[in-house]
């Protein structure tokens, strides 16, 4: 009988140490939790505060990329030094594609195109978020016609085109001003003429 009562009493203090430990490893992650939820829902600015406020050790390597991250999407000052000292520091990160894009993309908009497509010519594009790979076939793109390379610049504005994404009339126009540029008018053509009509495009095809 003692036993028994013995046992039903380590239980009960296994069973109570074992919730208090959940609990209190739920409430040093619910920042992490909370900060990966709102940069999903595009919450950028709500998710960079809630980043902020996590000082784990659990996840610290994700929360680095996601703050970095969300400095990119919010174009913070500091967005490109947060990422490069990210990939310096985790040179094997599986987010390592996704932060060679994001430098890339920063570098383009910053007109430093050469940079920028030392970049990308280190991303996977089938490692990339979903929602940024059509950033990505744009930049890269927009990059090397920049760089006099309008040739291999088609090959990305035709992967873009086909799909359908926020790009779909600049990909058209410029992958018809690429061909147009190395004098294959018969491909230039049938884009100029589906987007002479557009708001965008009616000035200038």
């Amino acid at each position: 009988m003692k036993r028994l009562i013995f046992s039903g009493l380590m239980s009960i203090v296994v069973l109570s140490a074992t919730a208090q430990y959940s609990q209190i490893y739920s409430n040093e992650d619910v920042a992490y939790a909370n900060g990966i939820e709102l940069y999903e829902q595009g919450q950028y600015e709500a998710s960079y505060a809630a980043l902020c406020n996590y000082h784990g050790a659990n996840y610290a390597e994700e929360a680095a990329f996601y703050l970095a991250a969300n400095a990119f999407e919010l174009r913070h000052n500091n967005a490109q030094a947060m990422l490069q000292n990210y990939i310096a520091s985790h040179p094997y990160s599986t987010y390592a594609d996704e932060v060679n894009f994001m430098i890339g993309a920063l570098q383009v908009e910053r007109k430093k195109y050469k940079h920028a497509l030392k970049c990308f010519e280190k991303v996977d594009e089938n490692q990339l978020f979903r929602t940024h790979k059509p950033d990505y076939l744009f930049y890269r793109g927009y990059a090397l016609l920049k760089m006099n390379q309008p040739q291999q610049a088609t090959n990305w504005f035709y992967k873009l085109k086909s799909e359908k994404s926020k790009y779909s009339l600049q990909a058209k126009y410029y992958y018809a001003f690429s061909q147009y540029t190395i004098h294959n008018y018969g491909k230039a053509l049938p884009d100029f003429l589906d987007i002479e009509h557009t708001a965008m495009y009616k000035n200038i095809v």
